[in-house]
């Protein structure tokens, strides 16, 4: 049976080109939902929206694996009386990539479409010849002679903006489209849930199937979700980066490349006993992977590039490792438009998630039976 199947990268098209702004997740997380229902025995959404499944939901012991649904974005901060939209970042958006972008601007009225705009190179003269996009520079051009016009438009202080780009495949090999941060993660831990039940696989604890909202301003959604979860243990899923593209520090970032395998964290929050039971999981059964340090691990002790379920804000603190999926950014930073992942990555990863849920279990469940139990001594 494929690991991807042809159902499954139609949702996942579909789940891409779909805009979830951070703090706007509904539209996607319904996707995420309809397609998650039919391999999960109940399914739940929280206040704020972060929507999760649950298999064998009786069972006292909890095992989370997690992605998150939101995407970066901007926010309108300013309209002209030329009828020209200044912003703000909702998230980490990129101002450098920025100009010439089309972009999908939300309101009441339905979607408005835009471009950042930017002086041509023939007018960049002088001081100007050095001319570089900040966030106070950049702005975007709806076609409206004024303010009034925009505002006719259904546009107003506060509309979210998100980049227009959409799903590709490149050369039959990588995954390309804005948003697999962390897009991808979803649609990682909603196959583990598809794997599991197609292959008919009985699993000794309860599983829960989550899909964190408003990662991008500070692990929002995860935080307050673990509330009402409560885990015994967190696998994360999340993106990081190829290193292996030009400009990229392998010295400071580590020797990432996509194709090789998913990557493992390694950092003081990573549980050591958890994260030995996940890497001999995958050596046994031949899948290729990564070591990552974190910084964002050692210096915060709860976050990753996706963090799930800060351990200190939990109310108290459960075993969680992190797994990430390699992918290139052209932007130079996380969730850019044209974010690209390699498809046979994409495989691995939710292989190990899969193979580890169903195979590491005994020592953690059991740790009276296993030589090397995963408690702290």
């Amino acid at each position: 049976m494929p690991i991807i199947t042809k159902k499954s990268e139609t949702f996942l098209k579909k789940y891409l080109n779909n805009a979830s702004p951070t703090g706007y997740e509904s539209s996607g997380q319904k996707l995420w939902l309809d397609y998650l229902k039919p391999y999960v025995d109940e399914y739940h959404i929280d206040n704020y929206g972060t929507a999760y499944g649950v298999i064998n939901p009786k069972h006292k012991y909890k095992v989370v694996i997690e992605g998150h649904a939101d995407e970066i974005s901007w926010y309108i901060n300013h309209i002209s009386d030329d009828g020209f939209l200044n912003v703000i970042r909702n998230g980490g958006s990129d101002h450098l990539i920025a100009p010439s972008k089309r972009v999908n601007i939300h309101t009441k009225k339905g979607i408005v479409q835009g471009v950042f705009g930017w002086p041509a190179i023939h007018v960049r003269k002088g001081a100007d010849a050095k001319l570089t996009p900040t966030l106070e520079n950049i702005f975007i051009d709806v076609g409206a002679k004024d303010k009034v016009e925009v505002l006719k438009m259904g546009i107003h202080v506060g509309s979210v903006v998100t980049f227009e780009d959409e799903m590709l495949v490149l050369n039959k090999k990588y995954y390309v489209g804005r948003a697999l941060d962390n897009r991808m993660g979803g649609f990682c831990v909603a196959e583990v849930a598809r794997l599991l039940k197609e292959n008919k696989k009985k699993l000794p604890f309860g599983l829960y199937i989550v899909n964190a909202v408003q990662e991008e301003v500070g692990l929002r959604g995860a935080e307050m979700i673990t509330q009402s979860i409560k885990p015994n243990v967190a696998i994360v899923t999340d993106v990081t980066h190829d290193t292996s593209t030009p400009l990229m520090n392998k010295k400071n970032l580590g020797d990432v490349k996509s194709g090789k395998g998913p990557s493992v964290t390694y950092a003081p929050a990573v549980h050591n006993k958890l994260l030995d039971l996940i890497i001999d999981t995958a050596e046994k059964k031949k899948i290729p992977w990564h070591g990552l340090f974190s910084v964002y691990h050692a210096l915060f002790g709860f976050q990753s590039g996706d963090r799930i379920f800060p351990g200190r804000f939990s109310g108290g603190f459960f075993l969680r490792i992190f797994v990430h999926v390699p992918g290139n950014w052209p932007g130079g930073f996380l969730c850019r438009p044209g974010d690209a992942h390699k498809i046979i990555k994409i495989r691995q990863c939710q292989s190990l998630n899969t193979i580890a849920l169903t195979n590491i279990w005994d020592p953690l469940l059991n740790p009276q039976r296993s030589p090397n139990p995963p408690g702290f001594f």
